[in-house]
């Protein structure tokens, strides 16, 4: 399909919450142009196998968290991260878990708690969270972009 709409496509997905009458939008080719001041960008770059995003950092409150990522993407060497919109969890390179676990134990209003699963090194209970920012390539991204 991607020759025959030029390789481009787009997509917004409106949140669950939002009102009745707003739908999602999918558009492929020339109508794959998204554009207004709430529009957040960042290259989608592939490998003919998965599809990455070079993710620069992560913020916790002002802190700013650098991503070397481990891996080197495409083989162009650009992409860090493989987005795979059907995952619910995101998994991050050990060391970088251990500077977010530090920034966010520094700023998280809450208490630590064990999740009983085992699955989660990081969890808390009654808990006030700072703003935590993706910091994409031309792009950053944190919970008021989804007001």
């Amino acid at each position: 399909m991607g020759s025959s709409v030029g390789r481009k496509f787009s997509y917004c997905l409106v949140p669950f919450s939002s009102q009745a009458g707003k739908s999602s939008k999918l558009n492929f080719g020339s109508h794959a142009v998204v554009s207004c001041h709430e529009v957040k960008s960042t290259p989608l770059l592939t490998d003919d196998t998965f599809y990455y995003l070079t993710l620069e950092a992560v913020g916790v409150g002002e802190e700013r968290i650098q991503f070397s990522g481990s891996s080197s993407g495409t083989r162009s060497g650009t992409g860090n991260i493989i987005t795979d919109s059907g995952t619910t969890l995101t998994i991050e390179p050990e060391d970088v878990l251990n500077e977010l676990s530090k920034a966010a134990n520094n700023q998280v209003e809450g208490q630590r708690a064990e999740d009983l699963s085992g699955f989660l090194s990081l969890y808390y209970s009654n808990l006030k969270v700072p703003v935590i920012t993706a910091h994409f390539t031309g792009a950053d991204v944190n919970r008021s972009n989804f007001r």
